[in-house]
């Protein structure tokens, strides 16, 4: 894969830990994981195909995405509790599974959604 189709803007979010509220929930912010400018973290968008789902009674459209991404240290601990927000845009997406193309720690394929849960 050329470079030059790496063309989006992203940064990664992660579940921070809060404080408990005594019943054993804790409140939790999403955090930046990467870091911001200037190193930046740049990947390709791709959107699949879109449907239609339930949730909480009502219909809500999903959109899925290909999103790809070059291994490194920024990287490779994306997992799918983590999200992407594009950082041009601001859209989020819901990372679903996270695959290490071909084995060979060159590039990751996150399966994101968009318009489902946050997170």
């Amino acid at each position: 894969m050329r470079a030059a189709t790496l063309r989006d803007v992203i940064y990664v979010d992660r579940r921070g830990t809060g404080p408990n509220d005594g019943y054993g929930n804790t409140a939790t912010a999403w955090e930046r994981f990467t870091p911001p400018a200037p190193k930046n973290l740049y990947a390709r968008i791709i959107p699949l195909r879109g449907n239609e789902t339930l949730i909480a009674g009502r219909a809500a459209g999903v959109v899925l995405y290909e999103i790809t991404v070059r291994y490194s240290s920024l990287t490779k601990d994306i997992c799918s509790s983590d999200r992407i927000v594009n950082a041009r845009s601001g859209v989020t997406y819901n990372i679903t599974a996270v695959v290490n193309l071909d084995m060979r720690s060159r590039y990751l394929i996150l399966s994101c959604s968009t318009g489902g849960s946050d997170g």
